[in-house]
């Protein structure tokens, strides 16, 4: 902390208190600070919150699966800037016999949902095409099953993506989101000029085999690291920077 102190003509005193705070990093990760589940569209009523992995991109049947991802920003200090945010996934399995690269895009969520604890326990390679029917859970027709209804089923999000990310059948391996827009909507949900219903990963080009599977925040530690949100940021200022006349 650096301290500047100036003095004025006879018993006026003027002191200056400011601080030279570097950027700081908080990474996000497991539960409870991350909720997740997948939404399946041939099985619209079903939760795959409890689930080691989520799924997005289309089966080779054609079937979509979308994953949703919301991470608690509580960790970052109020009033902070962001100045960057980077959203990383470890890609567990690609859809066999599928294509060998897909796109998937990152939007913004505009209504709440309930992760659920669909498939509890379930290793990532198996219920991805099942999932559990739960009352007041996330599944493709419903934010909460049997309250609460997608305006469009399969999620309600913002049409343009915040990051879109090419994702090969190379498994394994970490996957990245991030960029300005990324980091805006950290931003504003951190500040709450949005609210924090956090993100939707989004297969558009309706590619056959598109399927990806990536490790959850249920995920046993065995299998890899789940979803990671890294921010970095400029903390506010500290309650000691302030201005005396006396």
């Amino acid at each position: 902390m650096q301290r500047l102190t100036t003095m004025a003509a006879g018993s006026l005193a003027a002191a200056f208190f400011f601080s030279s705070v570097a950027a700081d990093e908080v990474v996000i990760s497991g539960e409870p600070f991350v909720q997740d589940t997948t939404l399946y569209e041939n099985n619209p009523t079903t939760n795959g919150g409890g689930w080691q992995a989520l799924a997005s991109g289309y089966t080779l049947s054609g079937s979509p699966r979308r994953s949703l991802i919301r991470f608690d920003l509580f960790q970052i200090p109020f009033g902070s800037t962001i100045t960057s945010a980077r959203l990383d996934l470890h890609l567990e399995i690609a859809a066999s016999r599928g294509v060998e690269e897909t796109t998937l895009s990152l939007h913004r969520v505009t209504a709440p949902w309930v992760e659920g604890t669909g498939l509890d326990g379930s290793p990532p390679a198996g219920g991805g095409g099942m999932g559990d029917v739960l009352q007041g859970t996330a599944c493709w027709n419903d934010a909460a099953l049997g309250t609460t209804p997608w305006a469009t089923a399969g999620g309600d999000f913002v049409t343009t993506p915040s990051a879109s990310t090419l994702v090969p059948n190379f498994v394994d391996i970490d996957y990245t989101w991030d960029g300005e827009d990324v980091t805006a909507d950290v931003q504003a949900m951190r500040d709450g000029t949005v609210p924090n219903y956090g993100w939707i990963l989004v297969e558009e080009l309706d590619v056959f085999g598109s399927g990806r599977a990536f490790l959850s925040s249920e995920a046993a530690a065995e299998f890899g690291p789940g979803p990671r949100l890294t921010v970095e940021f400029d903390p506010p200022p500290s309650s000691e920077n302030h201005w005396m006349l006396n």
